[in-house]
């Protein structure tokens, strides 16, 4: 190898530094907003990743014995319980299409919109 000629760093490290360069940018010139992002995220991370994570986790694993369990899969279809399992799924959906009429109704009058 010849000494003195400098070589370039693989691409995957530029497309890394570019990316996160930009981040800690951010971080370097306006701490306050670097900070809010950060307080953002982790509170994303804590309040919706997480119990999403463990919800998805007690749909397949049983929550007392940890071993893999479709139980609350197969209430769906049980006589017992499915009238309730239902009768959530139908109100989750009604909420859903209030939540988005609501805000399609109430958007025009908040904000300008082209």
């Amino acid at each position: 190898m010849a000494q003195g000629v400098a070589s370039s760093p693989p691409a995957p490290v530029l497309l890394w530094r570019e990316r996160w360069g930009g981040v800690a940018v951010v971080f370097l010139r306006d701490p306050t907003l670097g900070l809010g992002l950060l307080g953002s995220i982790l509170f994303v991370v804590l309040f919706v990743v997480t119990p999403l994570v463990q919800v998805i986790a007690q749909a397949f694993f049983d929550p007392r014995s940890g071993e893999p369990s479709l139980e609350y899969f197969r209430r769906y279809f049980d006589p017992v319980y499915r009238g309730y399992q239902w009768q959530v799924v139908g109100n989750t959906l009604v909420m859903g299409t209030c939540t988005a009429a609501a805000g399609t109704v109430f958007l025009p009058q908040r904000c300008r919109c082209p």
